[in-house]
């Protein structure tokens, strides 16, 4: 897969830079990104903090637009196509709860 072939510092960093520059819009992420983050974390020791804090930031990001899109309650299959398969569940699960609340209240 193409993210084995790059640093994963680099990949981490670019990923971030990405996610700013498209505003309201996904990046698309590997479905594997997360693994190989936590993968090469994992051997850092301490000089993993900074790499927590860009990790963090781009956690944040995503988070927002992914919940955006699910509270939307948009069905776009190319929204998916862009989510690791963490980000995926994640999805799934805001769009399910939210459906669930619609239901209730109307």
């Amino acid at each position: 897969m193409m993210t084995e072939q790059i640093d994963p510092q680099l990949l981490l960093k670019q990923s971030l830079v990405k996610e700013r520059m498209m505003s309201f819009e996904l990046s698309t992420l590997d479905d594997d990104f997360y693994k190989i983050i936590r993968n090469w974390m994992a051997n850092l020791g301490d000089d993993r903090i900074p790499i927590e804090i860009i990790l963090n930031t781009l956690l944040q990001i995503r988070k927002n637009k992914i919940a955006t899109l699910a509270v939307s309650l948009n069905t776009d299959p190319e929204i998916r196509e862009k989510m690791s398969s963490e980000e995926k569940i994640y999805f799934d699960k805001m769009a399910e709860a939210t459906m669930e609340f619609k239901e209730s209240v109307s």
